[in-house]
This record gives structure tokens, sequence and C-alpha cells, in this order.
């Protein structure tokens, strides 16, 4: 961190003189006049917004729009989030990643972080006309191919844990692993209780017998072959698509659950991001499509059998994401409706790739 951006925690903070100093640090010599503020997230633990910036001097080079992440401006929630290190991944990944992986990332001007964690800034590039697209209707296949295609390139790029030696908040280990599985054991009955009535009996039966595995899963992740930067919550919410330059292009969002780990940005892509059918009928077609874009980055101990079998023992990890998230916090219709749908998503994935066999003989 270079502790020149004054870490703010209030939109009000969000200053012509501020905005001048963060781009300064970036290297960008720049009198902002003004700035307009549009909030676009106020979260529990973080907001976001864009900024509409006017400059003193004409220059076409300064960037006229950009998005600000910062800390929620409740205490009590800044509080949880250093407790839990909540925002150091995601100010980890600019800072020590982002520049030296293969996939496409809004540029980041500026990120800091408090030395306790208890808050954070960062400055990105406002990639628009790049635009999120409804996760509940599903990616088409053209964007599920870029898309594999673009987590082959962050997956390749660290294959091993290369290039991650100084990324220790990002490592997993034995204490993490326990954390993980133990949460999804103990918020399981809870998220049965509260959903009862929208689930079917079927799909119930699943996630019982998953959750039996739950700490074998994350011992497996510690021990996987292909250990890599994941971005652990690569699904279409957090993916912008559109066209730059003519050619289509997508940037990946929202970092805040990056850790070194297996195989899951794969089977949580494929497992909530697209419809059933279209995931059935090309599941094949896009798994070797991201193993070919793997071995073309380099990777050469990794067979296309050991990607299928990896993604199928993976699709418990969509399961344990809709648990920890909807047990107990609070969520509108679309929240409800958006998890259920990834819910009963992976759980079609598991049984149609007969994955609980896999996840069934895991040690």
């Amino acid at each position: 961190m270079s502790g020149n951006v004054e870490i703010i925690v209030s939109r009000e903070q969000i200053t012509p003189a501020w905005l001048s100093n963060a781009l300064a640090v970036a290297g960008l010599k720049a009198t902002v006049s003004d700035v307009k503020v549009e909030p676009i997230i106020a979260g529990y633990y973080g907001c976001s917004s864009r900024l509409t910036v006017s400059y003193a001097e004409a220059d076409a080079s300064l960037p006229s729009s950009l998005f600000l992440k910062m800390a929620t401006e409740h205490e009590a929630a800044r509080a949880n989030a250093a407790e839990h290190g909540m925002y150091r991944y995601e100010v980890g990944f600019y800072t020590d990643l982002a520049s030296r992986v293969n996939i496409a990332t809004p540029r980041c001007f500026a990120a800091e972080i408090a030395d306790d964690n208890s808050a954070f800034v960062l400055l990105l590039e406002d990639v628009a006309p790049l635009v999120q697209f409804d996760q509940l209707e599903g990616l088409n296949l053209a964007q599920s191919r870029l898309a594999m295609q673009e987590i082959a390139g962050l997956h390749a790029s660290t294959w091993q844990g290369k290039g991650m030696e100084t990324c220790d908040w990002a490592m997993m280990d034995g204490p993490k692993a326990d954390v993980f599985a133990q949460s999804m054991i103990a918020l399981t009955p809870v998220f049965l209780d509260r959903f009862k009535d929208v689930l079917t009996r079927e799909n119930i039966d699943i996630l019982e017998k998953t959750v039996t595995r739950s700490e074998a899963y994350w011992r497996y992740q510690i021990a996987s072959k292909n250990l890599a930067a994941t971005h652990c919550d690569f699904r279409c919410d957090n993916l912008l698509f559109g066209e730059r330059d003519g050619a289509p292009a997508m940037a990946t969002i929202d970092w805040v659950g990056m850790l070194c780990s297996g195989g899951r940005d794969v089977a949580h892509f494929l497992g909530t991001s697209i419809l059933p059918e279209l995931r059935q009928a090309h599941e094949t077609e896009l798994l070797t499509h991201y193993h070919d874009s793997l071995l073309a980055q380099g990777v050469t101990d990794f067979t296309l059998q050991e990607c299928i079998d990896d993604y199928r023992v993976n699709l418990l990890y969509p399961l344990f994401v809709v648990v920890s998230a909807t047990a107990s916090v609070d969520i509108d219709a679309r929240g409800q409706k958006l998890f259920m749908s990834m819910f009963d998503r992976t759980c079609e994935a598991i049984k149609q790739s007969n994955a609980l066999d896999l996840i069934a003989a895991l040690e």
C-alpha cells in the first residue's frame, strides 16, 4: 500500500481534492474541478459509487467516470469485517496480483486498506459499455465460452501458486478449511428450516448428503493438484459483457472472496450461471474449452479427465455459497429467487453428472 490516498468511509468525503490526490498517486496529474457521486450499491459491509468527473484542464486521456468501492459507514459492520479480514482479499488482489494474471479486470487507480483492516478504498476504471447480465436469465453459449477462457487465464497464471509467494493473505490452510467446513455443517439446518417450503425433497437429500462430506471436501481443497488463485464467486452477477474494439469482451469484478485453492470457479460458474438445458447440452464442450485454454497457457500436469472430475467434486461449493449467504442474512424477493435458482441449478448439475459418487468418495 502506498499510504498516500486517504481512506474514506463516507460519500460526503468524496471531494475534488480527494480525487485529485488519488489520481496523482496513480500517476495522472490532473486537477479535478467537480465530481458527481452516483450511489450504485449500499450493502451491509461496503458501498459502491460511480463518479462522473470534470477537470480544470481539457485532456481526453483522463477518465470521465470512475468506480469507487469503500467500506460501509456502519462502525459495527466494519469491525466485523476487520475481524474476519474481509476487505483484505479484494485490495490484495488489485495490489498484488491483478497486473500479473491473464484475466480482464478493471484498471485500479488506487487501493488502500487501513492497518486494522477495518476500512478500504478502491478507485477503479468504469468498464462501461460492458454491462452486467441477469443471472436468473443465464448466459448464452458464446458468453459462457468467453467466461471459461477468462477463468482459465487466471488459473494458468497462478498454477500451483506461481507468483503468489508473497500473498499469504490468500493461502488456504487447515484452520481456514475447518472454519468453512464447520460453517456449512452448522448453517445447513438453519437454511433447510428457512427455505423448506421452496425446496424439493430430492434437492434437500442432495444437500444433506453433500454436507456430510464437508470436512473431507475442504481438506481436498488444500491438497488439490490445481491450486491456483480462485475468484470464489465466479458467476454471472460478477461478470460484465459487451464489445471492445469490435470484439466480444468481458471483465470480472468483485474479488472479495479470492483465495489460492482448488477449481471451485469452474463448478460455481457452470452450476449457477447458465440454464440447466444449456449446461447439460454443452457441459463437456465448455470443460474441454477451459482445459484447452489451460494447456495453451503452459499447464502440463492436468488431464481432461482430472478437470472433469474436479468440476464434479467442486459442485459441492455452490451449495456451500448459497447456504452460507442465505441462512442468517435477510434477503429480498429477488435475492431469494436468485439464490434458490443457484441452489436448484447446482443440484441439477450434481444429478446429471453423478457428482455425488465422487463427493461421497472424498477422504
